[in-house]
């Protein structure tokens, strides 16, 4: 499958980055996801998700630098990746479990990162049968 000119987007998914990557990657390209997730490391709440489902490898050389730089960035944070074809059959031989999850879409990624909650803002408890107010204490 060939795709146009290599992209790199980086937005927010659920409250984590997602770096969503499409053409045809080489191993200079790899390269500069890498360095573009590395800088997003510390926004990373508890997830990155990298979206590799639109691009495809122009060789091994591309692909084996993805996955050295999945393996190097799983210790930091949990790792969803969302490929398919070659790339996901490659990523699953690579054995980059249990912080890399492997989704074959975006749909089934969402099911797995989770909006973290936000511990600046209060939050409210649900009432339960038989919850009385009780005046504070002075």
């Amino acid at each position: 499958m060939n795709y146009p000119e290599p992209a790199i987007r980086v937005t927010t998914f659920n409250g984590s980055p997602l770096v969503s990557v499409q053409g045809t990657m080489s191993d200079w390209h790899a390269k500069a996801v890498q360095d573009v997730i590395q800088s997003l490391l510390p926004e990373a709440p508890g997830a990155l998700t990298l979206d590799v489902s639109c691009a495809s490898f122009s060789d091994q050389a591309g692909l084996a630098s993805l996955i050295r730089m999945l393996g190097a960035v799983r210790s930091q944070v949990r790792a969803v990746v969302v490929a398919s074809g070659p790339a996901a059959a490659m990523l699953k031989r690579a054995d980059l479990q249990p912080l890399l999850t492997l989704c074959a879409s975006i749909d089934e990624a969402a099911e797995i990162v989770r909006p973290q909650p936000d511990h600046q803002s209060p939050e409210r408890m649900a009432e339960r049968p038989g919850d009385d107010e009780l005046p504070l204490a002075a």
